[in-house]
């Protein structure tokens, strides 16, 4: 079964915070390298973590629970992170 096509303005993401469209989501900026992300709020996670990477043809490595700059630097590392 066909879906129906989605317009720019037709609502792609929405929460108690913000409603964004699927054009302001498809203006996200690109991530064509592997960067860390720490979970932060709902929206910023998923851009970071999946709209971006996967606009630009990156990866991310997510890092949830406690960690301290350390543990971050050295995980950025292994993982070759690029930001």
């Amino acid at each position: 079964m066909a879906r129906p096509a989605r317009d720019g303005g037709d609502v792609a993401w929405q929460d108690a915070g913000q409603r964004l469209t699927h054009a302001e989501v498809a203006a996200t900026p690109p991530v064509t390298g592997r960067v860390l992300v720490r979970p932060s709020a709902p929206w910023e996670t998923v851009r970071d973590a999946v709209v971006g990477p996967l606009l630009g043809g990156g990866s991310a490595v997510v890092v949830a629970g406690a960690a301290d700059d350390a543990r971050l630097a050295r995980i950025r590392a292994s993982e070759r992170c690029v930001e």
